[in-house]
């Protein structure tokens, strides 16, 4: 998959198959884009990451990648990074090294110990710490690991859910300064975050999502 396009196309979605929490949703995300999408708290942001995700399906609609549903394309998943807001929830090995590696791993890809430290060294994540355990960083240690996890296997998309929360200022200026470099690669970006200041002027175009209804409004 050389180039993409990612279509939720009137996408609906419950968990208990009565009340929608969202509502035929429609977005497209093309190369380049950096998304904001913003809402109060339980409006559905962290459930729409992991449909585009694809951790959830839809109810309702269906996401598509290129003009077929996301499930049908076994390369989606290597081309997209979703990050949890709480970076110890994805940790699953017992050090750092593995846990940067897991999804490289995992797709059978090559240059294994060089994507490792490329992501690491993108990220700012030092190499003394690839012998550690992952559940003994710091918050802004963790972030960064599980971030340099999804970089390692060179995705077009990066899926973020709340990456500044539980980060002070320098750590929240330095991911800000990642996905900086990472939209200079002409890569993709769907944030959700409440802490709009740290992406003020990387976003082109900005979501809201609100009783499940979304809408898009202005760029900050």
């Amino acid at each position: 998959m050389d180039s993409f396009q990612i279509q939720l196309q009137d996408m609906s979605f419950s968990y208990d198959n009565s009340k929608l929490i969202l509502r035929r949703i429609n977005m497209i995300i093309k190369p380049e884009d950096f998304i904001l999408i913003v809402g109060e708290n339980g409006a559905g942001k962290s459930t729409l990451l992991k449909i585009i995700a694809g951790v959830l399906k839809p109810r309702s609609g269906c996401v598509l990648v290129n003009g077929r549903p996301i499930h049908k394309d076994k390369e989606y998943f290597k081309k997209i990074g979703f990050v949890m807001q709480y970076a110890e929830d994805s940790f699953c090995c017992d050090t750092v090294f593995d846990e940067i590696s897991f999804a490289s791993k995992n797709f059978k890809l090559d240059r294994i110990k060089e994507r490792v430290e490329n992501a690491a060294r993108l990220v700012g994540v030092d190499q003394s710490l690839f012998s550690k355990s992952p559940y003994e960083l710091s918050s802004g240690e963790a972030r960064k690991v599980a971030i340099a996890s999804m970089l390692a296997h060179d995705p077009f998309l990066l899926i973020l859910d709340e990456p500044f929360v539980g980060l002070d200022k320098l750590g929240k200026e330095s991911l800000r300064n990642i996905l900086i470099n990472w939209k200079k690669q002409g890569k993709s970006t769907v944030i959700v975050s409440h802490q709009t200041k740290y992406v003020d002027g990387l976003a082109n175009k900005v979501f809201k999502l609100e009783a499940g209804s979304f809408s898009q409004i202005n760029p900050f």
